[in-house]
C-alpha cells in the first residue's frame, strides 16, 4: 500500500483493509460502529425444481439495471419458442415466491422483460423454464436501496474481455463475492471485422458461455456502456463504420446486456440511484465523439451530466467512464491520446472545472480500456483536476500493458497493476470513504486502497 497525497489510510488497520476486500467485509473490523451498516446474510442459492439444462440454456441469465423497485431480466437459449419465468425473494433467511410469468416469446431464443413491483433492497434469485421442467442456472440480483437509505454496498466492475486470458479468473473470484452489482466498463466483446447481427452474436454467444463473465453474470446485475471493440476498434461513424454496422453491433449489445433507455441514439447514457449511498452516472464516450468540434460527448449528455452532479444529495457520485479522463502525459506523453479525454481539452476542462467550482463532494471516475488497472490523481499537482480521482479496472482477459510492470508509482499514479484483475468498490456513506481492492486471477488481492472522498 503507497502513501497519497490525503494519508488515506490514517486510522485504519491493514488487518481491517484485507477483511474489508473478502466475502466476510460484513463481519471484519472494518465495520465500525460508526460507519454505514452492513446488509443482512441472504439465504444460500435458492434451489427450484426442475431438470439443469446446460444444452438449452448454455448461457448465463441476466439481470441489468435495478433500481430500488424493478430489474429488466434476459436470457438467451437454444430452440425454444416460450419460456416460463420464476423469481423468489428472501425473507427472514428461505426463499419465497415473488413473480411468475408464463408463455414469454423468445424472438431467435431471446427473451426480455421489466420486471416491478419489488422490494427496496431485497435479494431475489430467479430461473427461466423451458419445456419439460427444463430450467436455465440461477441468476441472482438484489434491488437498490430506496431513497434515503443508506448502507454499505460493494460493486464489483472491470472491462476488457478478450481472449488471451480467458476464461478470466478474477472475475469469478469477485463473483463470489455476491456484489451489490457489477460494472461493465467497455470491451466485453471483441468483435472487430463483424458487419451483420448474426455476426455479432457469435462473440457474445462466445463471451457469454465464458466461466468469468459466466459467474458474474449469475451472481449480481449489470451496469454495463460499451467502448470500441463492441463494434470496431476506434471505430467512428462514416469511417470505417456505417450505421447499418453500428446498429447491429448496438442489436447485439442490447440483446445480452440489456439497459433501460437514458439519453443518446442508443439510450445509454443514464443515472441508477442507491439510496443516500451512490447516483451512478453512465457515460456513453463513443457514439457521440465529434473531433472537429472538439467534443467527446454531445453537448446534451455533458450537459445532463453537469447537471446531474449539481443535483445529486447521494453521497458518492460514480462516473462510469470506458476510457479514463487521467491526463497520461507524464506517462504517455500524447500516444494515442486521441482516443482519450486526453485530447479534448474543452470538454475535460469544463467538466472538472464544473465539479471543482461546484465543490462536489464524492466523485469518483471507473473507468476501463488502458489494459492496466490504477487508482490516479486526474492531474499533476497544481493543475485542474489534480485533487480529483479515478480508478481504471481492468483487464480482465486482454493483452496486458507491460509499460506499467517498470513505470514507478508515485506522485499522481498512486497505484499501478500489470496483472489481469476485477475490481471491488466498497461504499461507506458514513465514513465518506471508498475501500478499492483489486482482486488477480488466483483470487488474491493485488493492491487496495481506500479513497476518501
Amino acid at each position: 500500500m503507497k502513501t497519497t497525497r490525503r494519508g488515506f489510510l490514517a486510522g485504519a488497520s491493514a488487518a481491517a483493509l484485507v477483511a474489508g476486500c473478502t466475502k466476510d467485509a460484513e463481519d471484519s473490523a472494518h465495520s465500525t460502529p460508526q460507519g454505514s451498516p452492513r446488509r443482512e446474510p441472504e439465504p444460500a442459492r435458492w434451489q427450484p425444481e426442475g431438470t439443469l439444462d446446460l444444452a438449452l440454456f448454455p448461457y448465463a441469465v441476466v439481470s441489468t439495471d435495478v433500481t430500488d423497485s424493478r430489474v429488466i431480466l434476459a436470457v438467451r437459449s437454444e430452440g425454444v419458442e416460450t419460456l416460463e419465468l420464476q423469481v423468489v425473494e428472501a425473507v427472514d433467511g428461505a426463499w419465497v415466491p415473488a413473480r411468475e410469468e408464463g408463455e414469454l416469446g423468445a424472438a431467435d431464443g431471446f427473451v426480455q422483460l421489466e420486471v416491478s413491483g419489488l422490494k427496496a433492497d431485497t435479494a431475489y434469485n430467479f430461473v427461466f423454464k423451458g419445456p419439460e421442467g427444463r430450467r436455465s442456472p440461477v441468476g441472482r440480483f438484489r434491488t437498490a436501496l430506496a431513497a434515503g437509505q443508506d448502507r454499505y454496498l460493494v460493486f464489483g466492475a472491470t472491462s476488457c474481455l478478450n481472449t488471451p486470458n480467458a476464461p478470466w479468473p478474477s472475475m469469478s473470484h469477485v463473483a463470489a463475492l455476491d456484489t451489490d452489482a457489477f460494472f461493465q466498463l467497455g470491451d466485453t466483446v471483441y468483435a472487430d471485422g463483424c458487419e451483420t447481427l448474426d455476426e455479432y452474436r457469435v462473440y457474445w454467444a462466445q463471451a457469454m458461455a465464458t466461466q468469468g463473465l459466466n459467474d458474474v453474470l449469475l451472481s449480481t446485475s449489470q451496469v454495463a456502456t460499451w467502448d470500441d471493440h463492441e463494434v470496431e476498434n476506434n471505430w467512428a461513424l462514416g469511417e470505417n463504420v456505417t450505421q447499418e454496422k453500428l446498429d447491429a453491433a448496438a442489436a447485439a449489445f442490447r440483446e445480452h446486456l440489456p439497459w433501460r433507455d437514458g439519453g443518446g441514439a442508443f439510450g445509454l447514457w443514464r443515472k441508477l440511484s442507491w439510496g443516500a449511498v451512490a447516483d451512478i452516472f453512465v457515460l456513453e464516450c463513443r457514439s457521440e465523439r465529434a473531433p472537429e468540434e472538439g467534443l467527446y460527448l454531445s453537448v446534451e449528455q455533458m450537459d445532463w451530466l453537469k447537471s446531474g452532479l449539481s443535483a445529486s444529495s447521494a453521497r458518492f457520485k460514480l462516473i462510469l467512464n470506458s476510457v479514463p479522463i487521467t491526463d497520461f502525459t507524464a506517462m504517455l506523453g500524447a500516444a494515442e491520446a486521441d482516443d482519450r479525454w486526453q485530447s479534448f481539452t474543452e470538454q475535460r476542462a469544463e467538466i472538472l472545472g464544473h465539479i471543482e467550482d461546484q465543490g462536489l463532494q464524492g466523485v469518483l471516475w471507473i473507468s476501463g480500456d488502458m489494459h492496466f488497472g490504477s487508482v490516479l490523481w486526474l492531474s499533476p499537482e497544481g493543475e485542474l483536476g489534480a485533487d480529483q480521482r479515478e480508478v481504471m479496472v481492468g483487464p480482465s482477459g486482454s493483452t496486458r500493458m507491460a509499460l506499467v510492470d517498470v513505470y514507478p508509482e508515485g506522485g499522481q499514479y498512486t497505484e499501478l497493476i500489470g496483472l489481469w484483475n476485477s475490481v471491488t468498490f466498497g461504499l461507506d456513506a458514513t465514513l465518506g470513504e471508498v475501500l478499492v481492492c483489486f482482486y488477480g486471477d488466483a483470487g488474491e488481492i493485488l493492491a487496495e486502497q481506500t479513497l476518501a472522498l
